[in-house]
């Protein structure tokens, strides 16, 4: 009888374990899984600023803008007052000739321009008054720092003997002033060799030294024939036009 109740125990024991899995009594079956934490995104790198840079003007626009600033540096106008830089000064884009005394037109600057070789030709548009009342061609040299500054005038359609376009054909001129010299650098402190009246040169490009404003301009032609050197831009006369060296004349 002891032993039947005994059984009856255990047999009950087990029956409650059980009734209690089967009803979820583990507390921890029945706890939902924790939310998972939503990932944060991840940020955009900060803009980077940029800068607001001008193009380069072009070799064009450069020298245009260059003819227009020295206008200042002249005692006299060759715009209309408060003309704008396009309304003032353009680059010459048809060919220049002149006739000389008893002599057939000879043309003095050709197109393309070769603004590399350091001389540029523009026009001024006049400024409707005396003394320069009408368009006028100037020609802009650049100097050893690479600045385009007025050089000389072609007034009345006339160029000067000393400019040439370059490259182009020159002689040697002294215009009864000194003999002309080959100078070893663009200096006249450079040592020189000689030249003779009406020595042919051949001129390959050209350095501005003194800007022409009040006087004609003064520079450096770099001569390649028939010896190596420079020569003072006042000291050649144009082969154009075979009388333009007074100094053949004495």
């Amino acid at each position: 009888m002891g032993a039947t109740a005994r059984s009856i125990g255990v047999i009950g024991v087990v029956f409650v374990v059980a009734l209690l899995t089967a009803c979820g009594g583990d507390d921890n079956s029945s706890k939902a899984p924790p939310a998972s934490t939503p990932a944060l995104p991840t940020p955009a790198p900060p803009a980077t600023a940029v800068a607001n840079v001008a193009p380069t003007p072009s070799l064009d626009q450069a020298i245009l803008t260059s003819a227009f600033a020295r206008l200042k540096e002249l005692p006299f106008a060759l715009c209309p007052p408060a003309a704008a830089q396009s309304a003032c000064v353009s680059l010459v884009n048809a060919p220049l000739s002149f006739t000389p005394p008893g002599k057939p037109a000879v043309t003095f600057m050709k197109l393309p321009q070769d603004f590399s070789k350091g001389i540029a030709f523009v026009q001024f548009a006049g400024s409707g008054v005396p003394p320069i009342p009408n368009p006028e061609v100037n020609a802009l040299g650049r100097d050893a720092t690479g600045q385009w500054k007025l050089f000389l005038a072609v007034r009345g359609g006339t160029p000067p003997p000393w400019l040439v376009q370059v490259p182009g054909d020159a002689v040697a001129c002294g215009y009864n002033i000194q003999q002309p010299r080959l100078l070893a650098e663009p200096s006249n402190n450079a040592g020189a060799s000689m030249l003779n009246d009406g020595e042919k040169l051949r001129l390959e490009e050209f350095r501005l030294e003194m800007e022409g404003t009040v006087t004609p301009g003064k520079g450096f032609y770099r001569v390649s024939a028939p010896r190596t050197g420079w020569i003072p831009s006042e000291f050649v006369a144009n082969s154009l036009w075979d009388d333009s060296c007074p100094s053949l004349k004495r």
